[in-house]
């Protein structure tokens, strides 16, 4: 029984240690490619952001009730064209940011405020989406020089 055991708590080790040493940046940038082609890095604040031509993908963390919600938000040109949750645990089924309401989200102006109407039933969870949402883009905005 002491076995399988301690072949389980070395896996946890490993992948923790692999989790530790494995810079997010990295991370970050290999979804970003994956998502828009090759990518340059965007020097502005907070979680890295990438850009490729006219696309963007500036990654946000903010905090839910249940816990920390990462995801990013994807700009083409003065739109956004998608908002990705990466990690969430917000819900009873830690399924409250559905993906229909996410697409809400798409064919807004790039510009804060982007008004994006509450989930009922989860609508602190909805606000924090809006809010990591709103945040980024006023930090890419200012770091495009877009606005002062």
């Amino acid at each position: 029984m002491k076995r399988p055991l301690i072949g389980v708590v070395a896996l946890l080790g490993v992948a923790l240690c692999i989790d530790l040493f494995t810079p997010r940046s990295a991370m970050h940038r290999r979804l970003a490619e994956e998502r828009l082609g090759e990518v340059v890095p965007i020097d502005m604040p907070g979680l890295p952001a990438f850009q490729a031509g006219e696309r963007a993908m500036l990654f946000f963390d903010h905090d839910g009730i249940e816990g920390p919600i990462r995801g990013a938000v994807v700009i083409a040109g003065d739109r956004i064209t998608d908002v990705l949750i990466r990690e969430s645990r917000e819900g009873l089924d830690h399924r409250a940011l559905s993906k229909g309401w996410l697409k809400l989200f798409r064919g807004a102006a790039a510009r804060p405020p982007v008004v994006v109407d509450a989930i009922s039933g989860a609508t602190v969870s909805s606000r924090a989406v809006v809010d990591a949402v709103n945040e980024r883009l006023k930090q890419w905005r200012t770091a495009q020089g877009l606005d002062e």
